[in-house]
């Protein structure tokens, strides 16, 4: 997958999410195989972060940035239950629930997908040689 842009490989993970949400609420009797797709797209959304930062940042900032989308990831996962559930009593149903949590990942398929290709960042070692050898 490391040849395959990311991008792409972000994009078709969390679709997989959202389909695997939209299905848990329309077909429960699927509910194992939805919800290991789920799992599987939760790390993959983690492998594919710690793959794209430093490829559009730079791994001078890589700590920093990583750092900061871990907190508001933390942040998510310590609210979204709180959020699921309180949406599930107004509604009285998971089907409402579920229908947008896959709405967001599909929203975040989209933001992924819209990446631009990134920079090639070369360390100050490689920096120095390129220029040798151009001299």
């Amino acid at each position: 997958l490391d040849r395959l842009p990311v991008p792409l490989i972000g994009s078709i993970i969390l679709c997989a999410q959202a389909c695997a949400l939209v299905g848990l609420g329309v077909r429960p009797e699927y509910a194992a195989a939805a919800i290991a797709v789920i799992g599987f797209s939760t790390g993959g959304q983690i492998a594919c972060s710690t793959y794209t930062i430093p490829r559009y940042i730079g791994m001078r900032a890589y700590g920093q940035v990583y750092g900061i989308v871990q907190i508001i990831g933390s942040a998510g996962v310590g609210t979204g239950p709180y959020l699921f559930s309180t949406l599930r009593e107004l509604s009285s149903d998971y089907r409402q629930t579920l229908a947008v949590a896959a709405g967001l990942a599909l929203l975040a398929a989209g933001l992924y997908g819209s990446l631009s290709r990134y920079r090639v960042w070369l360390s100050a070692n490689a920096t120095q040689s390129v220029q040798t050898s151009v001299s």
